[in-house]
């Protein structure tokens, strides 16, 4: 794409957003607005293609009287990930923001990976409903972008980190190869991931550092100078830093390759125009 005079290579950015029917209407509107501000932000970053599922919010008893087919389930959100396999070229960006449950390591005694609360609990359902690590790691792996990056709102989401240990042979090419995967989580395997009040609002802290960073503030975030491009590592360290001050708590975890100095976000107020003959 062409902005200002500057090529920007696309970057996809996939949000969804799931909570449960028996959650209270403030807990579950805090997960819409997760969605639809950073995907707000990301809207003005130039080169961003942005896609979001959002679970509305509704009680039981609305959901009773009207039983629609929810919008975010295993299923929605997989046959996305496999249209992005088919279509991210090797040469863009993925970045992917979920907002939702999460179950910790053994939630079964069978069960060694936790993972998201995607489907309503049912017995036709494995995993009690639950889409666990090793089934949404299998769908984002697949995708050939040249740079990965994924970020997970949930509790006990540093499971995630755990199991991506278990598989490295699967992703650790990819740096011989100049590519990037990065996960980053709102907090580690044991905790729950807790919203906190910032700038009078209740939202999480990972939420809010991460809508801050695609904003811009990330940007110069380790040199102190400011340039209008992020990379991956002011990225990454701004949201582990800013989730943490926000909530002393909070233990956000990642693991990943990637080369630093790749820029992951331009800001559109500072890309340099093109000299004009």
């Amino acid at each position: 794409q062409i902005t200002d005079d500057y090529y920007v290579p696309t970057t996809h950015f996939f949000a969804f957003n799931r909570a449960r029917l028996k959650d209270d209407k403030k807990l579950q509107q805090r997960g819409v607005d997760a969605i639809e501000n950073i995907s707000s932000a990301a809207k003005n970053i130039p080169g961003f293609d942005c896609k979001t599922l959002i679970e509305p919010v509704r009680t039981i008893e609305e959901y009773r009287e009207n039983p629609e087919d929810p919008k975010v389930t295993q299923k929605t959100v997989f046959d996305s990930l496999e249209e992005y396999a088919k279509s991210v070229t090797a040469k863009e960006t993925f970045i992917i923001y979920s907002h939702s449950h999460g179950l910790k390591n053994y939630f079964n005694p069978e069960e060694p990976w936790g993972g998201l609360y995607l489907d309503k609990p049912g017995s036709d359902l494995p995993h009690k409903g639950i889409t666990t690590w090793p089934q949404y790691a299998e769908k984002l792996l697949a995708i050939p972008a040249k740079t990965v990056v994924v970020l997970t709102m949930s509790c006990y989401s540093g499971g995630f980190v755990d199991y991506l240990k278990t598989i490295e042979d699967q992703w650790v090419d990819r740096e011989s190869k100049k590519r990037n995967f990065l996960l980053i989580t709102s907090q580690n395997s044991t905790e729950m991931s807790k919203a906190v009040r910032i700038e009078g609002k209740i939202c999480n802290p990972f939420t809010y550092a991460v809508q801050k960073a695609f904003e811009g503030e990330a940007d110069g975030y380790l040199s102190n100078k400011p340039d209008g491009k992020t990379t991956i590592e002011e990225f990454k360290q701004y949201i582990l830093d800013t989730t943490h001050k926000y909530n002393p708590k909070a233990y956000p975890q990642f693991i990943g390759l990637y080369l630093p100095s790749t820029v992951l976000l331009t800001h559109p107020y500072q890309i340099p125009k093109l000299n004009q003959s």
